[in-house]
């Protein structure tokens, strides 16, 4: 083995020489580059009106849905203080109530177990308005399975087989929960998991003893010209469709202010 030491520079001199710029390589003349500089300029100042354009597009979007929404709500407000309130009477019938008997103000809820604004309505306005209003407020819960979600209508026979044993509002709860899965494998398997008699539940569903009520539900709702669910009554006040909070308390204060009747 040579153990001659290696020489940095030697070696460094050893590496062949850099290339130099071909002579062929054409330089861009004055007049070129100007042109360049030119289409650049312009091409940057399209790309800008585009993308002002964009933003100022996407700005109006934004801009019109708060405007129509404002109004959705002004005019709600403005038709409750301007003193001319329509009121329907609504046939409550035999439906499931949350609240007591001789409360003053009545929500006539037709709600679709399966419609993601019944299930807004269920977990974010209903339980503010039973945390405010206590006592002064009953609640009935009319199906009206518009026939737009998957399930709706056993979904609601689901839940008239579970009040038979007095679990409709933890049934009713389930089936927000777990809003889309209501098949009947699926109902049959939340009936123990709400403390319902699997037994009972099943042969109550397997009769289909709730058909026809439901299907009186559904009629009765078009009938009253329920077109969106959740649809709210407020002691005859109609609310089509999903609102704020804050309308439902307008709504159920006037109706206590000037005592309105509950039907």
């Amino acid at each position: 083995m040579d153990d001659a030491a290696i020489d940095p520079d030697e070696n460094a001199n050893s590496q062949p020489p850099l290339s130099k710029p071909s002579p062929n390589v054409q330089k861009i003349s004055k007049h070129d580059q100007q042109e360049l500089r030119k289409q650049q300029r312009e091409l940057a100042r399209q790309q800008g009106k585009e993308s002002n354009y964009a933003s100022t597009a996407k700005k109006k979007v934004i801009m019109y849905s708060v405007v129509i929404a404002a109004i959705i709500t002004v005019a709600v407000v403005l038709y409750i203080q301007s003193g001319k309130v329509e009121f329907e009477e609504i046939q409550l019938g035999d439906h499931p109530t949350i609240g007591p008997d001789g409360a003053p103000v009545v929500l006539a809820v037709f709600g679709d177990y399966q419609c993601p604004f019944t299930k807004n309505y269920w977990f974010k306005i209903q339980p503010k308005i039973q945390d405010n209003y206590g006592k002064k407020v009953r609640i009935v819960f009319l199906p009206m399975p518009t026939g737009r979600h998957r399930n709706d209508r056993i979904s609601a026979q689901a839940a008239y087989c579970a009040e038979e044993q007095g679990k409709w509002f933890e049934f009713t709860q389930k089936l927000f929960e777990r809003q889309g899965q209501a098949d009947r494998p699926t109902l049959d398997a939340f009936a123990p998991q709400v403390g319902l008699d699997a037994g009972k539940f099943e042969e109550c569903m397997n009769s289909d003893v709730y058909k026809n009520k439901v299907d009186n539900d559904y009629a009765y709702g078009k009938s009253i010209s329920i077109a969106v669910t959740p649809t709210v009554f407020v002691n005859g006040i109609r609310l089509a469709g999903e609102y704020p909070y804050e309308e439902y308390k307008k709504a159920i204060d006037y109706a206590l202010a000037n005592k309105l009747p509950t039907q």
